[in-house]
Order: structure tokens, then sequence, then C-alpha cells
């Protein structure tokens, strides 16, 4: 290399965080602009992989290094962690696994219907709540006479109905807590618990998503912040609906990028 302006990183002055940079070659004698001679491809990057951008590099890296190269950049987008196992939306969970994950999967983002489509299961439960001593209320006003009732009976009664109150609000919670979308660096999985009845699992690679759409949900969901995005598969029977979900745009964002970045690798 000693008749070329420029040397590859086994020389002295080699950049050792470029192993693609041009260094100039000290024993050269003349114009360093004149002709420069490249580095080839190297066989093997182990010190910074950030450079392997092209498919000729890549060929030669492991999975486990394809897969902490798209992390790196994954990790890069995704947001910092946020939310609680409460949460409508959280990112980067630290406790959440599913089964059948992959090696190399890791979750990102989890996110469920905004807690305001609680609002009309809570309001209406209440309201049944009170139905009893509404009627205590009606009998006291009009004078009817409940003698003919034990106070056994009237407790059975009052236990009955709270009881199958308390039924509802734990599945109408069980509906909206395990109906989670999780979002990975590899697919997308949808778990739909019906409570007291059955679960569906429904998933689909990153890679085989089409589109990503967002859908107005209305002038309350631009107040609360949530809406609507659809993902759409090369299966037509595929498709995924996150309903009123907090921050949509930024969800929205989340995946097309995440889509992007698997398909750069791939």
């Amino acid at each position: 290399m000693a008749d070329t302006p420029y040397s590859n990183n086994n020389n002295s002055n080699a950049n050792p965080n470029n192993p693609y940079m041009l260094v100039p070659n000290p024993n050269y004698v003349g114009n360093p602009t004149t002709n420069p001679t490249p580095r080839p491809p190297a066989p093997n990057i182990n010190n910074n992989m950030t450079y392997a951008t092209n498919a000729a590099a890549r060929a030669h890296l492991t999975r486990r290094q394809i897969e902490l190269m798209k992390l790196k950049e994954i990790d890069e987008m995704i947001p910092k962690r946020r939310g609680n196992s409460w949460s409508g939306l959280l990112f980067r969970p630290k406790s959440i696994r599913f089964e059948n994950q992959n090696d190399y999967e890791y979750v990102f983002v989890v996110v469920r219907s905004h807690w305001s489509s609680n609002i009309a299961w809570i309001v209406r439960n209440v309201l049944y709540s009170f139905i009893p001593i509404l009627l205590l209320v009606l009998y006291s006003y009009f004078n009817i006479s409940l003698s003919f009732v034990s106070a056994i009976n009237v407790s059975i009664f009052f236990l009955a109905f709270y009881s199958v109150i308390m039924t509802n609000v734990i599945r109408d919670f069980f509906d909206w807590y395990f109906d989670p979308y999780i979002v990975t660096n590899q697919r997308i999985v949808h778990y739909e618990f019906k409570p007291f009845s059955s679960y569906t699992i429904k998933e689909t690679n990153l890679e085989n998503i089409e589109f990503v759409r967002e859908k107005s949900a209305g002038v309350l969901a631009g107040i609360f912040d949530y809406g609507t995005i659809i993902v759409a598969t090369a299966s037509e029977q595929s498709l995924f609906e996150f309903k009123k979900i907090p921050e949509a745009t930024l969800v929205r964002d989340i995946i097309t990028d995440l889509r992007t970045i698997h398909a750069k690798y791939n």
C-alpha cells in the first residue's frame, strides 16, 4: 500500500470508529486526492456494525449481529420507558412476555383502548347499583308495606343483585385489560379475551404489513387524544384494528418505522 494515497484500517493512523473510512497513507508521496484506493468491504465487522448497511457487508454477519443492529436503530426510535400495567399505552415494558416469544424478540409497545372507553360501563353499573335503593324509596313514599317479605329474603335479594353487578364490573374490566395489542421488533400480536367464555390470538409479522392507516374517531378523540388505527396485511382476512387507543398517531408512526427497519435488514 506504499504507492497509494490511502490505506485500510490496519494502518496505525486508522480510525477505529469507522472501518470504511479512507485513511491517509503516510508512506505515499504525492497528491493524496489523486486516484484514492478505497478499502474493500471487510468480511467481518466486530467493533462497529453501524456501518454495515448494505447487503454485501451484512452477508458476512451472523444473525445475532444483524438483530443487534436492528435493535440499535429501534432503540433510537422508540420513546423512553413510560406507563405502567394499568395504562392504556406502555413503552418498553420490563416484565411483559408472551407465549411463543422468539429469540431476539422484545416487546416495545403494549397498547389497549383508552381509559375513557371504560366510562360507559362504569356509569351503567353505578346506575344499576342504585336500583334497590330507589325501590325502597318508592315503597316508602307510597306507603307500600313489605311485611310479607322476611329480612332473610331481602338480604338474599340484595346479595344476589349486587353479585350480578360485581360480575358485570369484573367482566367489563377484564374485557378491557386483557385485550391488548403487543408490538415487538418482529410482529404484532393481538390478544382478545372474552371473560367467562374464550380468547383468541391473532398475529402478523412486520414484513406482512401492507399499510398502516389512522381513522378519525370524532370530537371526543381530539379532546382525550385517542384514535383508531387500521393495519392491513397481505392477507385480506387479517386486518388489525386498534380501537380507541391513546396517542394513535404516535403508535401509527412507530409501527410504520418498525416495518421499514425490519425490511431494511431482510
